[in-house]
Order: C-alpha cells, then sequence, then structure tokens
C-alpha cells in the first residue's frame, strides 16, 4: 500500500521542486485526502482538504518543502491517499495503525 502511519500523529511531508518557489505553489484545496481500499490506489471517498497548523514551509538547507499533515485518530485501521498538487500531481498512500 504504502507508508505505515500511526492515526492522530501528524506526518512531515517533504518534497522537492526546483528550489524556492514561494508560499503559493499549491492549488487550490491541496494537499487533499481521500479513503483508498488497502488493496488500492483508487480513490473511492469524497476529497478533504487537509489543515495543518504549520502550514508549508521550505527548507532551504535540502532545497525541499515541507507540509505537516496532522491525521485523524479516526483512520486507524483505514487507508488514505495525499494529493499535493503544485501543477503536477503527486499521490502518496498511506496506511494507519
Amino acid at each position: 500500500m504504502g507508508s505505515e502511519v500511526s492515526a492522530g500523529r501528524t506526518v512531515p511531508v517533504k518534497f522537492s521542486l526546483s528550489g524556492d518557489e514561494g508560499p503559493d505553489i499549491r492549488a487550490p484545496h491541496a494537499p487533499s485526502s481521500r479513503w483508498v481500499a488497502c488493496s488500492s490506489s483508487a480513490p473511492v471517498e469524497i476529497v478533504e482538504s487537509t489543515a495543518s497548523q504549520s502550514g508549508l514551509t521550505y527548507l532551504p538547507a535540502t532545497q525541499e518543502y515541507q507540509y505537516n499533515w496532522k491525521t485523524q485518530k479516526a483512520w486507524s485501521g483505514t487507508c488514505r491517499t495525499l494529493t499535493l498538487d503544485d501543477g503536477t500531481v503527486r499521490t502518496l498512500n498511506f496506511q494507519f495503525s
């Protein structure tokens, strides 16, 4: 499926572009999260916008962005996909325990 994560934990999601593209790289409602069947990566539920109090930050030392994704305890035992949208679509799959 993908990475296994403890439900309710904040997951630091790091990704790289071609350097610091500024804070406005996200499309409206991105990143987004959906429930998926654990045996498949095909989304089967309505998209939820994710909320992060710390938001999106750029890490100059590694030339990466970091998005701190706050997951929900209710997701335990399920799988979800997180989609980043910076002009290209990047999808990450997670299984929650």
